[in-house]
């Protein structure tokens, strides 16, 4: 459900952000008051994120979660700063976020061995996937 609160506190926030920024080119920058208004911006969107998050079909369906359940939890935990719960929580998130980057500098830039960094790097993140797949199945979960 779509909280009209949260969407407001962001649009007021993001307007605040505009102003600040409009006064800052005509006078000295008060960075205190910027800082805290970024600051509060950046926790209204968290929370708003926290509280919107996607339901796993296969974990609904049939109890049994998916390769990717906790990745939404740990990019949340990867914003507030919190690396190691973010590893924890899903450890191929680091992986998929330096691919996403690198794959998106390779469009731009066109590195020499771009293509072949992007192939064992996805490599990579399926392995890391599958791993920590088969370990929260099989033995945190304690199936068989």
């Amino acid at each position: 459900m779509f909280s009209y609160v949260y969407s407001i506190g962001i649009l007021a926030h993001l307007f605040i952000i505009f102003y600040i920024c409009k006064e800052l080119k005509k006078t000295k920058p008060n960075l205190n008051i910027f800082s805290l208004n970024i600051t509060a911006f950046c926790f209204s969107i968290m929370d708003w994120l926290e509280k919107h998050m996607l339901p796993c079909p296969s974990k609904q369906l049939f109890h049994i979660e998916c390769p990717g359940c906790g990745s939404q939890r740990s990019l949340l935990e990867l914003l507030r700063g919190n690396i190691l719960e973010s590893i924890k929580i899903y450890p191929a998130l680091m992986p998929i976020a330096f691919l996403m980057v690198f794959a998106f500098l390779h469009l731009k830039f066109d590195f020499k061995n771009g293509a072949t960094i992007i192939k064992w790097t996805m490599l990579f993140c399926a392995v890391i996937i599958l791993i920590s797949y088969i370990y929260k199945i099989f033995i945190n979960h304690k199936i068989f």
